[in-house]
């Protein structure tokens, strides 16, 4: 189920990085900081994340009624790790 989701987030990087500049393309990494204060992403990139990740995660897990915006706001996401242990805590429920 990690390798999955894992694998979910990094093709949404691939995909937001297709719509950024050279200079502010994403590495992919678990340490990677995508929400938060110290997030490297601007707040339209992070909408921009915040969509492509929900649409490949309902489509794989086929969960309308997923939704990252609260986990965000509540600040309990903030790296690629972060999100992988979120993902896999509510999918293994």
């Amino acid at each position: 189920m990690k390798k999955k989701i894992e694998n979910i987030i990094y093709q949404s990087i691939d995909e937001l990085n297709n719509l950024l500049d050279n200079d502010q393309k994403l590495e992919k990494s678990l340490e990677l900081k995508i929400f938060g204060n110290d997030s490297i992403l601007d707040s339209l990139s992070s909408i921009n994340l915040i969509v492509i990740l929900e649409e490949k995660i309902n489509i794989t897990f086929v969960d309308d009624q997923f939704s990252l915006f609260n986990s965000i706001r509540e600040g309990n996401i903030r790296t690629v790790f972060d999100l992988v242990i979120l993902l896999e805590n509510y999918f293994d429920n």
